[in-house]
């Protein structure tokens, strides 16, 4: 049953791009064995990933869990086999893991999509997760982006954070955190911690339905809205989370000519960033006089008129969206 469509954005080029996301509370044991209906999942829809948290494999072999068309890659917890996060990619995609990390209650899996311009981060984070334990595996995905080289590729960053008082809001065109009265203190820090690595890195929350009874607890951040045409919410009986199938853009060809616009000595910028002002960027630059300044210019002078004046202008607006910390090369 559809529990709720998200429609994100209505004007993107129509792709055959599909990811399945969910909190699968146990991919396979003696008990129960959730394989086929992941299979399915993924078959119908032609998915190109699923990520899956709660996979409870520390026991499990691989063989166990192969899908038809699709690799698998996994990060398990050591002291027990609960939690632990996988990433099924279909095979005919070139991939390299960047992130496998935990540290026995917060796992974080990593895949480099080579032939797709796209990083995806899958995380899983218990309720029982202390302060310390969360930010430390957030530490090491700053670790890993802040290495990243220009131009960034585009960035998913997914997971169960289970943050159930934390309400996702609608407000002018951004999903925004709302903490509501009786969070812990810890929870405090999580989200703070949380959305302090995103604001670096300029990655926006896309998940408001709710994905657990009445919480969203599964969300999906991006460093580009336009990789996501359509979020699909839906309950199954196969988990008490809800299903997640976002329709994306990533086969269009809209990462690759993002990745052109920011090379050079723009790639410091996010020019998905929907928070930028950017017609009043666009109507800065329309008053400046072009024809008469570059009148006496030959064509390459133009250009580094053109250039320098775009550059001053957005390393300005970014300054002051930022504050006062200058512009991070790589954002």
């Amino acid at each position: 049953m559809v529990l709720m469509k998200h429609k994100v954005r209505q004007n993107i080029p129509l792709g055959n791009s599909c990811l399945i996301f969910a909190n699968i509370q146990g991919l396979k044991s003696n008990k129960n064995d959730k394989v086929s209906y992941v299979s399915g999942l993924l078959t119908e829809a032609n998915a190109m990933f699923g990520a899956f948290t709660e996979t409870h494999t520390r026991d499990v072999l691989d063989g166990e869990i192969k899908i038809e068309n699709y690799n698998m890659y996994r990060c398990d917890r050591f002291n027990t086999s609960q939690g632990g996060v996988g990433i099924y990619i279909k095979d005919t995609f070139c991939w390299a893991e960047v992130l496998n990390c935990m540290n026995d209650i917060v796992e974080i899996l990593g895949i480099n999509v080579e032939n797709r311009n796209l990083v995806i981060i899958l995380v899983y984070k218990p309720a029982l997760a202390t302060a310390e334990e969360f930010t430390d595996q957030l530490s090491k995905i700053d670790s890993y982006l802040d290495r990243l080289e220009n131009p960034t590729p585009n960035i998913l960053l997914l997971g169960d954070f289970n943050l159930p008082r934390v309400k996702w809001k609608m407000a002018q065109g951004n999903v925004i955190p709302e903490i509501s009265p009786g969070s812990t203190l810890a929870q405090q820090v999580h989200t703070r911690e949380l959305m302090r690595l995103c604001e670096r890195y300029s990655l926006n929350q896309q998940v408001i339905d709710p994905t657990r009874n009445e919480n969203t607890l599964d969300l999906i951040f991006t460093s580009n809205e336009e990789l996501i045409r359509d979020i699909t919410v839906s309950k199954t009986i196969y988990c008490d989370h809800n299903i997640i199938e976002v329709q994306t853009s990533i086969n269009s060809g809209v990462g690759n000519c993002i990745a052109k616009v920011r090379d050079g000595m723009f790639s410091k910028f996010n020019f998905n960033n929907h928070r930028i002002d950017w017609e009043k960027i666009h109507q800065e630059l329309s008053d400046i006089p072009w024809e008469s300044d570059m009148s006496n210019l030959n064509p390459h002078q133009c250009l580094e008129k053109l250039n320098r004046e775009a550059y001053l202008d957005l390393e300005f607006t970014w300054r002051e969206f930022r504050g006062s910390t200058p512009p991070r090369p790589g954002l």
